[in-house]
């Protein structure tokens, strides 16, 4: 969104609003959600965090800031391989990601598998 004619984040904005302090991820403060929805905006799901302290939750988590592990993406490959026509969006669907995600995964754009490679 256009801000006091800066492009800026809605997410920042809001944080901004909520905490009285503007996110500056160059140094080291981000904005994020307590949900996975990347799009959602709403002030009881915005935080600001420091980047180690995200990093540190996503390691104690087991995840990084991603929505899948490797295995569920390579399940997703094996799945989509072995699959008819309309396969990507039934996956999408599935997972509740867009039809996009899948296809990334699936050219191994996102999530890439380096079990194979010599």
């Amino acid at each position: 969104m256009r801000q006091d004619g800066e492009m800026r984040t809605v997410h920042s904005v809001v944080a901004e609003m909520i905490y009285g302090e503007r996110p500056d991820k160059y140094n080291g403060v981000r904005v994020t959600r307590t949900c996975d929805n990347k799009a959602c905006v709403n002030p009881d799901h915005i935080i600001i965090r420091s980047s180690s302290e995200i990093q540190s939750e996503a390691f104690l988590d087991g995840r990084s800031n991603s929505k899948f592990t490797m295995d569920e993406a390579r399940e997703i490959r094996r799945r989509y391989k072995e699959g008819s026509w309309g396969i990507g969006t039934r996956l999408a669907e599935e997972y509740g990601v867009a039809t996009s995600t899948i296809y990334a995964i699936v050219a191994n754009k996102m999530y890439k598998d380096r079990t194979n490679e010599t």
